[in-house]
């Protein structure tokens, strides 16, 4: 934010070349970023992923580049981020629940990330079926309650001070009434493509987390 305050103050640009290289300051911080990623055999895949940002293409037309050496790097990244704007798979920031993204075939390699969710899913189950026992308890004893109260008739009884005396009808039919059971809420997706997303989400290595922050901003 230093930098940026620096080359671009809140007034708007007075130094239209320290801002062109801010921009190529910050592009070439994602590249060598990107290019570190896909050195390394977790994350080679992202060879094949679209780096997508907007208008970063056209971006280049508008630089301003005083020095040859400028010139000759901004060549580079345009071509380097031109290769990778064509790429099949989808980039970090979007379609994160599909089967080409990069987060979910991470998710169904990584073994700490299968493991954890078939833990989750394990507890899950359990969850469930605890939960469909409890509902069944319940309908239960609604039934037995109602069926106790079938052939009583109400005895309630007010006092002078206008206290209620509830009879065992009404007070069983309010138990009755009264009855609740909490709504099961599964923690993941039922569909595995959408369970491994939020999974990678959780578990996100840092390098990659680091790098899609850079993209975000």
């Amino acid at each position: 934010s230093g930098a940026l305050s620096y080359y671009w103050p809140q007034k708007g640009s007075t130094d239209p070349i320290g801002y062109s290289r801010f921009i190529l300051t910050s592009l070439t911080i994602i590249h060598y970023m990107h290019k570190k990623l896909c050195g390394d055999p977790r994350f080679e895949r992202l060879k094949n992923h679209n780096i997508s940002i907007p208008h970063l293409l056209k971006l280049f037309k508008y630089l301003i580049l005083p020095t040859r050496e400028d010139m000759i790097r901004a060549r580079y990244l345009y071509d380097y981020f031109r290769e990778f704007s064509t790429k099949t798979y989808p980039d970090l920031l979007s379609k994160i629940n599909s089967t080409d993204a990069f987060g979910v075939a991470y998710a169904t390699s990584n073994y700490s990330m299968v493991q954890n969710l078939l833990k989750i899913r394990a507890q899950v189950e359990v969850d469930r079926r605890a939960k469909v026992e409890e509902v069944n308890y319940a309908k239960w004893n609604y039934k037995n309650l109602m069926k106790s109260i079938r052939n009583l008739s109400c005895s309630c009884r007010h006092s002078l001070k206008d206290r209620r005396t509830t009879c065992e009808k009404c007070s069983a039919q309010e138990q009755a009434d009264n009855m609740q059971v909490d709504i099961f809420e599964c923690p993941l997706p039922e569909e595995d493509v959408d369970a491994q997303a939020v999974i990678f989400e959780l578990q996100m290595p840092i390098e990659i987390r680091s790098y899609r922050d850079i993209l975000w901003q």
